[in-house]
């Protein structure tokens, strides 16, 4: 299910913050790595909606995305074998879907 269904329940929207918190920081400690290596992405894996609020706080707390972006996690509907890529270049953060199955919305 989107995000967004979690989002629009009482006190949903501060509990997946909570969870991508938690994540975040266990993801720190990873970070300082990248940093000292050749490269510019990680890749975390998980459940549909788990991966999402992960998603969404990298994209709209930390590089800031824009109320589109913002827009477009909440509504992502994962399923099974997708994910999310979240890209930051040049100031601006963009999310793209990403499936290994060929899919007419995803085209």
């Amino acid at each position: 299910a989107p995000l967004q269904k979690f989002y629009d329940m009482e006190g949903g929207e501060a509990a997946f913050a909570e969870y991508a918190e938690i994540v975040a920081g266990e993801l720190c400690s990873l970070c300082t790595k990248i940093e000292r290596a050749p490269g510019s992405s990680v890749s975390v894996f998980g459940h549909a909606v788990f991966l999402n609020a992960v998603a969404m706080m990298l994209a709209g707390k930390a590089w800031g995305a824009s109320a589109e972006t913002v827009q477009q996690l909440k509504t992502l509907d994962l399923g099974e074998a997708e994910g999310i890529e979240v890209k930051r270049e040049g100031g601006t953060c963009a999310v793209r879907h990403i499936s290994v199955r060929p899919h007419a919305l995803w085209a």
